[in-house]
Protein backbone atom coordinates (compact mmCIF):
# COMPACT_ATOMS: atom_id res chain seq x y z
CA UNK A 1 0.00 0.00 0.00
CA UNK A 2 1.91 3.01 -1.26
CA UNK A 3 0.80 6.61 -1.64
CA UNK A 4 -2.66 8.12 -1.75
CA UNK A 5 -5.25 7.39 0.91
CA UNK A 6 -5.94 3.79 1.81
CA UNK A 7 -8.23 2.22 4.34
CA UNK A 8 -6.91 -0.65 6.42
CA UNK A 9 -9.55 -2.95 7.90
CA UNK A 10 -8.39 -4.84 10.96
CA UNK A 11 -10.10 -7.69 12.73
CA UNK A 12 -8.38 -9.49 15.57
CA UNK A 13 -9.18 -11.04 18.91
CA UNK A 14 -7.79 -10.17 22.31
CA UNK A 15 -8.24 -11.94 25.59
CA UNK A 16 -8.78 -9.81 28.61
CA UNK A 17 -11.05 -9.35 31.60
CA UNK A 18 -12.43 -6.00 32.60
CA UNK A 19 -15.49 -3.84 32.49
CA UNK A 20 -17.50 -2.91 29.40
CA UNK A 21 -15.69 0.40 29.08
CA UNK A 22 -12.48 -1.29 28.05
CA UNK A 23 -11.12 -0.46 24.61
CA UNK A 24 -8.25 -1.60 22.49
CA UNK A 25 -5.90 0.93 21.01
CA UNK A 26 -3.89 -0.23 18.03
CA UNK A 27 -1.16 1.57 16.19
CA UNK A 28 0.16 0.78 12.74
CA UNK A 29 3.87 1.42 12.89
CA UNK A 30 4.24 5.03 13.99
CA UNK A 31 1.41 6.34 11.90
CA UNK A 32 -2.15 6.79 13.06
CA UNK A 33 -3.70 5.10 16.12
CA UNK A 34 -6.71 2.91 15.53
CA UNK A 35 -9.34 2.79 18.25
CA UNK A 36 -11.63 -0.20 18.01
CA UNK A 37 -14.65 -1.30 19.95
CA UNK A 38 -14.19 -4.21 22.31
CA UNK A 39 -17.02 -6.64 21.86
CA UNK A 40 -17.81 -10.10 23.16
CA UNK A 41 -17.93 -11.64 26.62
CA UNK A 42 -16.74 -9.40 29.43
CA UNK A 43 -16.19 -10.49 32.98
CA UNK A 44 -18.70 -9.06 35.43
CA UNK A 45 -16.56 -9.92 38.44
CA UNK A 46 -14.59 -7.16 40.16
CA UNK A 47 -10.90 -7.07 39.38
CA UNK A 48 -10.06 -8.09 42.92
CA UNK A 49 -11.67 -11.50 42.41
CA UNK A 50 -10.12 -14.47 44.15
CA UNK A 51 -6.61 -15.04 42.86
CA UNK A 52 -6.96 -18.81 42.84
CA UNK A 53 -9.73 -18.66 40.26
CA UNK A 54 -9.33 -18.26 36.52
CA UNK A 55 -10.85 -15.09 35.14
CA UNK A 56 -10.89 -14.81 31.38
CA UNK A 57 -13.10 -13.69 28.55
CA UNK A 58 -12.95 -13.21 24.81
CA UNK A 59 -13.37 -10.06 22.80
CA UNK A 60 -12.94 -9.00 19.21
CA UNK A 61 -11.78 -5.66 17.91
CA UNK A 62 -13.22 -4.12 14.80
CA UNK A 63 -11.85 -0.85 13.61
CA UNK A 64 -10.62 1.10 10.68
CA UNK A 65 -7.63 3.35 10.15
CA UNK A 66 -6.90 5.70 7.28
CA UNK A 67 -3.34 6.36 6.15
CA UNK A 68 -2.08 8.96 3.73
CA UNK A 69 1.20 9.95 2.17
CA UNK A 70 3.83 7.29 1.64
CA UNK A 71 2.60 4.77 4.21
CA UNK A 72 3.85 1.36 3.15
CA UNK A 73 2.03 -1.87 3.95
CA UNK A 74 3.80 -4.84 2.43
CA UNK A 75 2.60 -7.61 4.73
CA UNK A 76 5.76 -7.61 6.81
CA UNK A 77 4.61 -4.81 9.10
CA UNK A 78 2.82 -5.39 12.35
CA UNK A 79 -0.03 -3.82 14.23
CA UNK A 80 0.90 -2.93 17.80
CA UNK A 81 -2.02 -3.42 20.16
CA UNK A 82 -2.63 -2.91 23.84
CA UNK A 83 -5.74 -3.30 25.97
CA UNK A 84 -6.96 -0.53 28.28
CA UNK A 85 -9.32 -1.28 31.15
CA UNK A 86 -10.92 1.34 33.39
CA UNK A 87 -11.27 -0.02 36.92
CA UNK A 88 -13.82 1.10 39.54
CA UNK A 89 -11.48 3.58 41.24
CA UNK A 90 -11.13 5.50 37.97
CA UNK A 91 -7.61 4.43 37.14
CA UNK A 92 -6.66 2.66 33.92
CA UNK A 93 -4.84 -0.63 33.62
CA UNK A 94 -2.76 -0.94 30.46
CA UNK A 95 -1.59 -4.26 29.12
CA UNK A 96 1.74 -4.97 27.51
CA UNK A 97 1.86 -4.32 23.78
CA UNK A 98 1.16 -7.18 21.46
CA UNK A 99 2.23 -7.16 17.83
CA UNK A 100 -0.21 -8.63 15.35
CA UNK A 101 1.22 -9.56 11.97
CA UNK A 102 -1.08 -8.68 9.10
CA UNK A 103 -0.52 -11.00 6.18
CA UNK A 104 -1.67 -10.12 2.67
CA UNK A 105 -3.95 -12.60 0.88
CA UNK A 106 -2.00 -15.55 -0.48
CA UNK A 107 -4.32 -16.02 -3.42
CA UNK A 108 -7.62 -14.90 -4.92
CA UNK A 109 -9.60 -17.25 -2.69
CA UNK A 110 -8.08 -15.63 0.39
CA UNK A 111 -9.01 -12.21 -0.90
CA UNK A 112 -12.57 -13.21 -1.68
CA UNK A 113 -13.10 -14.97 1.65
CA UNK A 114 -11.62 -12.04 3.54
CA UNK A 115 -13.83 -9.55 1.74
CA UNK A 116 -16.92 -11.58 2.67
CA UNK A 117 -15.99 -11.71 6.36
CA UNK A 118 -14.69 -8.20 6.90
CA UNK A 119 -17.32 -5.49 7.05
CA UNK A 120 -19.17 -3.42 9.61
CA UNK A 121 -22.30 -5.56 9.47
CA UNK A 122 -20.30 -8.79 9.67
CA UNK A 123 -18.45 -7.31 12.65
CA UNK A 124 -21.75 -6.57 14.39
CA UNK A 125 -22.94 -10.10 13.67
CA UNK A 126 -19.74 -11.53 15.16
CA UNK A 127 -20.25 -9.35 18.23
CA UNK A 128 -23.86 -10.46 18.65
CA UNK A 129 -23.21 -14.06 17.54
CA UNK A 130 -25.83 -13.60 14.90
CA UNK A 131 -29.06 -11.70 14.38
CA UNK A 132 -32.06 -11.68 12.06
CA UNK A 133 -32.25 -7.88 12.15
CA UNK A 134 -33.05 -6.55 8.67
CA UNK A 135 -30.44 -3.83 9.18
CA UNK A 136 -27.82 -6.61 9.06
CA UNK A 137 -29.17 -8.41 6.01
CA UNK A 138 -26.16 -7.56 3.83
CA UNK A 139 -23.80 -8.90 6.48
CA UNK A 140 -25.80 -12.12 6.79
CA UNK A 141 -25.83 -12.51 3.02
CA UNK A 142 -22.04 -12.11 2.94
CA UNK A 143 -21.59 -14.79 5.62
CA UNK A 144 -23.93 -17.11 3.71
CA UNK A 145 -21.86 -16.58 0.55
CA UNK A 146 -18.65 -17.29 2.47
CA UNK A 147 -20.04 -20.62 3.68
CA UNK A 148 -21.45 -21.52 0.26
CA UNK A 149 -18.53 -20.50 -1.95
CA UNK A 150 -15.55 -21.12 0.35
CA UNK A 151 -16.66 -23.90 2.71
CA UNK A 152 -13.13 -25.21 3.23
CA UNK A 153 -11.48 -21.84 3.80
CA UNK A 154 -10.20 -21.22 7.38
CA UNK A 155 -12.37 -18.10 7.65
CA UNK A 156 -15.54 -20.11 7.04
CA UNK A 157 -15.56 -21.38 10.63
CA UNK A 158 -16.33 -17.86 11.88
CA UNK A 159 -19.32 -17.57 9.58
CA UNK A 160 -20.48 -21.03 10.69
CA UNK A 161 -20.11 -20.05 14.34
CA UNK A 162 -22.24 -16.93 13.88
CA UNK A 163 -24.92 -18.59 11.76
CA UNK A 164 -25.04 -21.74 13.88
CA UNK A 165 -25.38 -19.86 17.15
CA UNK A 166 -28.13 -17.65 15.75
CA UNK A 167 -29.98 -20.61 14.24
CA UNK A 168 -30.12 -22.24 17.64
CA UNK A 169 -32.30 -19.55 19.19
CA UNK A 170 -35.63 -18.02 18.27
CA UNK A 171 -35.75 -14.44 17.07
CA UNK A 172 -38.54 -11.97 17.78
CA UNK A 173 -39.37 -9.12 15.43
CA UNK A 174 -41.74 -6.34 16.37
CA UNK A 175 -43.27 -4.75 13.29
CA UNK A 176 -46.33 -2.82 12.27
CA UNK A 177 -48.33 -6.06 12.23
CA UNK A 178 -47.27 -7.02 15.73
CA UNK A 179 -44.80 -9.52 17.10
CA UNK A 180 -43.50 -12.32 14.90
CA UNK A 181 -41.27 -15.12 16.09
CA UNK A 182 -38.79 -17.10 14.01
CA UNK A 183 -38.40 -20.43 15.82
CA UNK A 184 -35.01 -21.96 16.48
CA UNK A 185 -33.59 -24.19 13.74
CA UNK A 186 -31.97 -26.77 15.95
CA UNK A 187 -30.84 -29.10 13.15
CA UNK A 188 -28.98 -26.31 11.36
CA UNK A 189 -27.46 -25.13 14.62
CA UNK A 190 -26.13 -28.61 15.41
CA UNK A 191 -24.75 -29.03 11.90
CA UNK A 192 -22.96 -25.67 11.77
CA UNK A 193 -21.65 -25.57 15.34
CA UNK A 194 -20.57 -29.18 15.02
CA UNK A 195 -18.55 -28.23 11.93
CA UNK A 196 -16.80 -25.45 13.89
CA UNK A 197 -15.85 -27.87 16.66
CA UNK A 198 -14.78 -30.61 14.23
CA UNK A 199 -12.56 -28.23 12.25
CA UNK A 200 -10.99 -26.72 15.35
CA UNK A 201 -10.17 -30.12 16.85
CA UNK A 202 -8.82 -31.57 13.59
CA UNK A 203 -5.06 -32.04 14.11
CA UNK A 204 -4.53 -32.00 10.37
CA UNK A 205 -5.47 -28.33 9.93
CA UNK A 206 -4.51 -25.00 11.42
CA UNK A 207 -8.03 -23.65 10.92
CA UNK A 208 -10.43 -23.16 13.78
CA UNK A 209 -11.38 -20.83 16.59
CA UNK A 210 -9.39 -19.90 19.69
CA UNK A 211 -9.73 -21.78 22.99
CA UNK A 212 -12.20 -19.41 24.63
CA UNK A 213 -14.45 -19.34 21.57
CA UNK A 214 -14.19 -23.14 21.33
CA UNK A 215 -15.39 -23.38 24.94
CA UNK A 216 -18.39 -21.17 24.18
CA UNK A 217 -19.17 -22.97 20.93
CA UNK A 218 -19.13 -26.42 22.52
CA UNK A 219 -21.51 -25.29 25.25
CA UNK A 220 -23.80 -23.80 22.59
CA UNK A 221 -23.64 -27.11 20.72
CA UNK A 222 -24.57 -28.99 23.89
CA UNK A 223 -27.59 -26.71 24.35
CA UNK A 224 -28.63 -27.35 20.76
CA UNK A 225 -28.53 -31.11 21.32
CA UNK A 226 -30.60 -30.66 24.47
CA UNK A 227 -33.20 -28.67 22.52
CA UNK A 228 -33.31 -31.63 20.14
CA UNK A 229 -34.16 -33.81 23.17
CA UNK A 230 -30.79 -35.58 23.00
CA UNK A 231 -29.36 -35.15 26.48
CA UNK A 232 -26.99 -38.07 25.95
CA UNK A 233 -25.24 -36.25 23.10
CA UNK A 234 -25.31 -32.98 25.03
CA UNK A 235 -23.51 -34.69 27.90
CA UNK A 236 -21.02 -36.20 25.45
CA UNK A 237 -20.17 -32.76 24.05
CA UNK A 238 -19.62 -31.34 27.55
CA UNK A 239 -17.43 -34.31 28.49
CA UNK A 240 -15.46 -33.84 25.27
CA UNK A 241 -15.00 -30.16 26.07
CA UNK A 242 -13.38 -30.86 29.42
CA UNK A 243 -11.22 -33.63 27.99
CA UNK A 244 -10.14 -31.41 25.08
CA UNK A 245 -8.78 -28.73 27.39
CA UNK A 246 -7.21 -31.32 29.67
CA UNK A 247 -5.27 -32.60 26.65
CA UNK A 248 -4.28 -29.03 25.82
CA UNK A 249 -2.61 -28.86 29.25
CA UNK A 250 -4.24 -25.58 30.20
CA UNK A 251 -3.32 -24.31 33.70
CA UNK A 252 -5.16 -26.14 36.53
CA UNK A 253 -7.23 -23.08 37.57
CA UNK A 254 -8.41 -22.67 33.97
CA UNK A 255 -9.27 -26.36 33.67
CA UNK A 256 -11.18 -26.18 36.96
CA UNK A 257 -13.20 -23.25 35.62
CA UNK A 258 -13.95 -25.11 32.38
CA UNK A 259 -15.06 -28.20 34.30
CA UNK A 260 -17.32 -26.05 36.47
CA UNK A 261 -18.82 -24.42 33.37
CA UNK A 262 -19.50 -27.86 31.90
CA UNK A 263 -21.23 -29.09 35.04
CA UNK A 264 -23.26 -25.90 35.40
CA UNK A 265 -24.43 -26.20 31.79
CA UNK A 266 -25.18 -29.91 32.27
CA UNK A 267 -27.29 -29.22 35.35
CA UNK A 268 -29.23 -26.48 33.57
CA UNK A 269 -29.95 -28.69 30.57
CA UNK A 270 -31.14 -31.61 32.67
CA UNK A 271 -33.30 -29.38 34.85
CA UNK A 272 -34.95 -27.91 31.75
CA UNK A 273 -35.56 -31.28 30.10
Amino acid sequence: MIGGVRRLHVQDSVHAAGNPEGVVVAQFGREQPLRGVLVGDRAEEPLDALFDEATFSSAAMFGEATFSGDALFDGASGLEMRALCKVPDGSTVVSAERTIQISPPHNEQDRQAGDLLIGSQQGTLLALLGSDAPQLSDGNAALDRLIATHPDHPLAVYALMVKGTNAGRHFQTLGKNGLSVRPADTATSIEQLGAVVETTLDPGTDAGVDNITLNETMRSLARAHARAHDLKQADAVLDQMVETFREKHVPPPVLATIAEQAETTRTQLHDQA
